[in-house]
């Protein structure tokens, strides 16, 4: 489901700090993802996390979810963690459950994270390891750098052999993901949020801003999917 994928997405992103690894007292940070309800905003603050859908970059935050963090080690240029939901808006029975991430840095300004959901004695009590090069990963983005995707082209803009490129680099990174996407526990029943990562991407290889919103960017694309 896609508001459970939202909890666990947005958890990893705590990391770009200056202490790389768990530090509860420098913990004080903003990042955005994008998904296909919009931009939401993930506030970090000491040994917890707030998950807001923003809808928009500017409008007023809604409070999807809280988690506290449980635990986390780091593995080379890996880092792993886990986190506990404690407040969710869409559910009232979260059981055991935590969300189990991976993390690794590929810029200053955007991250790749791999998160499934565990039972919590398996974070718990062993040294869990995944391999990430195997794994389908979100990326979570810096303000800064939602800021800039501003000054990109609006998708509305783009001419008809424009939008026909954008959905064949489009299609073939669906094709080219699609071992990791089916090796990867989303959460994402429908695969609406894997598809919006792999828009995402597309837009931004192509300098078209990615905050689009999603019936938008389905509307005006459709017509030249096969």
């Amino acid at each position: 489901m896609e508001r459970r994928l939202l909890i666990f997405l947005y958890a990893i992103i705590f990391i770009n700090v200056p202490c790389i690894g768990f530090s509860q007292a420098r913990m004080d940070i903003i990042f955005y993802t994008i998904s296909p309800r919009g931009v939401n905003e993930i506030d970090i603050s000491k040994d917890s996390l707030c998950v807001k859908i923003c809808y928009d970059f500017t409008e007023k935050k809604e409070i999807l979810s809280k988690s506290r963090i449980v635990n986390s080690r780091t593995d080379g240029e890996y880092n792993y963690f886990s986190c506990k939901n404690v407040y969710n808006k869409y559910e009232t029975d979260t059981g055991s459950r935590v969300s189990y991430f991976i993390f690794k840095r590929s810029s200053d300004n955007q991250f790749q994270l791999v998160g499934e959901i565990l039972p919590f004695d398996t974070v718990e009590n062993s040294n869990h390891k995944v391999d990430f090069t195997s794994k389908f990963y979100f990326t979570g983005y810096s303000p800064e750098l939602m800021k800039s995707f501003h000054n990109y082209r609006n998708i509305t803009s783009l001419d008809s052999n424009e939008i026909k490129n954008f959905v064949t680099i489009y299609t073939k990174r669906v094709v080219a993901e699609t071992d990791k996407i089916k090796n990867t526990k989303t959460g994402d029943r429908y695969g609406t949020s894997v598809a919006r990562e792999l828009y995402n991407r597309t837009m931004i290889e192509l300098k078209i801003d990615p905050t689009v919103r999603q019936d938008v960017l389905l509307s005006t694309i459709q017509k030249y999917i096969n």
